[in-house]
């Protein structure tokens, strides 16, 4: 602490140091002695500290080596702004423990009276049941935001580690009402935001078993099985002691080779790199500052991947991974990364029809994506960020699929969209998928009669030929708008047309990418081309689920996003009520000492009722942040054409 206050430009307040300095690894390999440093006085390095320039000011960044639980959620992080009812609406005044907080320049009592400023926030609350609601909600919040993301944070960071360093800013949280825990003492709660990095720091703390109102506020001494019921207060003693066990957990991890242990998916983000903002000459700017600093690292992003090339620079990756590991060769795995010929393939027969080349290609794709082998499924896992087969979600199959469908369309002229492949169980990621091996002309010529035969054909080859050939289209074009399984389920439903339909997609193909034609009830080619609303005629739906009404049907996105929006509105009425009942609680105490009534309704209570009131609100957070996830991923499912890309329309997707 004396080396960062004696360092120039440092201005940082030193309960702010008090409160991070248990978190930091190996502090002396940032200082200089005082010898070194030349003044008499220890300092920092100077190759430990940047100086980052915005438009409102400069701030002074120290980088340190943190133990991975350090940190607390920003609730002021602006990517958040919509979590918040907004205080300025003077119609709808919202209950004040349910908008955030106001935030201050830090300030101390300078030696001439007045009010001196430092680098370091400020923000009050009534008490620290607020400040723990604060937490839980705001660590939902991301936890919400996070369900966008193409692939998964957590999963990366166990697999890889952070990669990139959080920025972490002192703040002090004040509290109105006394604070009830004896090994803590007086004053502020100080925590280090997270103004850049909440995800990354959330989710550290969920692979080390911690959150960030336990950082903040003390952890339980049963979740660091001590005996006990109350909080360990003191970083000090619970991060000593929640190394400890986690070290003796992937200790015992790395003997039984159990990779998903929880201490062995955290041990990458025990020790990580970290910036911790440390002067400022202009503290009461220090906000705006901050602010502008992170707008300029995330509103203007480098131009991202088209989602069909983000897809295949995902699959050639599990490919790329296979080659260096000697798992294949580097012949077979151009071929199947698109970058040389079909026919190259070492299995591929001589003088092999194009179908037939286009078939063994997406096959071995299919195998290579989908494996049985427990080496390949590692070295995917890592290379994708999937967790574990037992939590591995039907959202993690739909993204392999599509990595593999974007590849399979390498072997066409046209590409499709990935997503009219998403018909695979969630079971075909958990175990891989096995073929029958059988060459594609037989499975055509036994279609008709073995429907093991049929059930291959229908899975792994007719979306992509529909789509290729436009005979299906997710988008808005299509009647009734029906997804993929649908279409497969209505094929499965009649045999033989389904078989002679696949017949001709496959001789269309070898007949130079021709307009294949319509069969006929004993599925042969008749002279008229198929089409998109040929196939709603011939395959058509289950007429009981969609009988002609006067009104239009909803589409399944449309029912499942109205089903969300009243959820959610439904989570906001006793969201709001819940806030309510806490501050009727509390009126009520207050209201008790003062009637004296006999058996008084004390304030340690109304807390610990309170207390359960937020955790009913935390609970309904967690609602709707599982539900966004399969509603995001259904309407885009929907919304998405089977031809149309970015490249197509332009205007879309950029």
């Amino acid at each position: 602490m004396d080396a960062v206050l004696s360092t120039k430009g440092a201005n940082v307040p030193r309960p702010a140091l008090e409160a991070i300095a248990p978190f930091v690894v190996a502090p002396k390999l940032a200082v200089l002695s005082s010898s070194q440093a030349g003044h008499g006085k220890l300092s920092l390095r100077p190759d430990r500290m940047r100086v980052l320039n915005t438009t409102y000011g400069q701030l002074l960044v120290a980088t340190v080596q943190l133990h991975g639980a350090a940190g607390c959620l920003w609730p002021h992080n602006e990517r958040l702004a919509g979590v918040w009812p907004s205080a300025a609406d003077p119609a709808h005044a919202p209950d004040r423990a349910s908008v955030l907080p106001s935030i201050r320049p830090w300030t101390q009592q300078a030696e001439d009276g007045g009010e001196a400023a430092a680098c370091a926030l400020s923000s009050t609350l009534r008490n620290t049941g607020e400040l723990v609601e604060l937490l839980r909600r705001t660590d939902a919040a991301v936890a919400d935001q996070d369900t966008a993301r193409l692939r998964s944070l957590i999963e990366d960071m166990a697999a890889s580690g952070q990669t990139e360093p959080c920025l972490y800013i002192p703040h002090a949280v004040e509290v109105e009402e006394a604070v009830d825990a004896a090994d803590r003492g007086p004053g502020p709660y100080w925590a280090w935001m997270a103004a850049d990095g909440n995800s990354r720091t959330r989710c550290r703390q969920e692979l080390l078993g911690v959150t960030s109102e336990e950082v903040l506020t003390g952890v339980p001494f049963a979740k660091l099985r001590r005996p006990g019921t109350g909080l360990a207060t003191n970083p000090g003693f619970w991060l000593t002691s929640l190394s400890s066990s986690l070290n003796a957990e992937y200790a015992n991890a790395v003997q039984a080779k159990d990779a998903d242990s929880p201490a062995f998916r955290a041990h990458k983000v025990a020790v990580v790199e970290a910036h911790l903002v440390i002067g400022t000459p202009t503290p009461r700017r220090l906000l705006g500052i901050v602010r502008d600093h992170i707008r300029r690292e995330h509103l203007f992003q480098p131009l991202p991947h088209k989602a069909a090339d983000l897809s295949l620079t995902l699959g050639r990756s599990v490919l790329d991974a296979y080659v260096a590991q000697g798992l294949l060769d580097e012949v077979t795995a151009s071929v199947l990364a698109g970058l040389r010929p079909a026919r190259e393939l070492p299995m591929a027969p001589h003088g092999a029809s194009t179908a037939a080349l286009r078939d063994l290609r997406s096959m071995r794709l299919l195998t290579e994506l989908f494996p049985t082998d427990p080496g390949r499924r590692a070295l995917l896992r890592r290379a994708l960020d999937e967790p574990p087969p037992s939590r591995l979600s039907v959202r993690d199959v739909r993204h392999r699929t599509r990595l593999w469908s974007a590849l399979s369309a390498q072997s066409y002229p046209r590409a499709w969209n990935p997503r009219v492949a998403e018909v695979l169980p969630a079971s075909s990621g958990r175990t891989g998928i096995t073929l029958s091996g059988r060459p594609l002309d037989e499975l055509l010529a036994a279609a008709d009669t073995d429907m093991s035969a049929l059930e291959e054909l229908l899975l792994f080859r007719a979306p992509h030929w529909l789509a290729f050939f436009g005979i299906v289209n997710l988008g808005p074009g299509s009647p009734l708008r029906r997804t993929m399984p649908a279409r497969i389920a209505a094929l499965r439903a009649n045999p033989v047309m389904a078989a002679g339909l696949l017949r001709e997609l496959a001789a269309a193909m070898n007949g130079g990418d021709r307009m294949p034609s319509r069969v006929d009830e004993e599925g042969k080619a008749t002279r008229e081309s198929a089409s998109a609303a040929w196939f709603d005629r011939a395959f058509p739906p289950n007429s009981a689920r969609h009988e002609p009404a006067s009104e239009p049907l909803d589409t399944p996105a449309q029912s499942l996003w109205r089903a969300k929006d009243q959820l959610a509105q439904e989570i906001e009425k006793i969201d709001k009520v819940t806030a309510r009942l806490r501050g009727r609680l509390a009126e009520v105490a207050s209201a008790a000492q003062v009637a004296e009534v006999h058996h008084p309704f004390d304030t340690t209570e109304a807390d610990t009722l309170a207390s359960r009131l937020s955790a009913i609100q935390h609970s309904l957070f967690e609602v709707r942040a599982a539900v966004s996830i399969f509603a995001q991923d259904e309407i885009d499912l929907e919304e998405e054409s089977a031809t149309g890309f970015a490249e197509e329309h332009p205007g879309r997707r950029q």
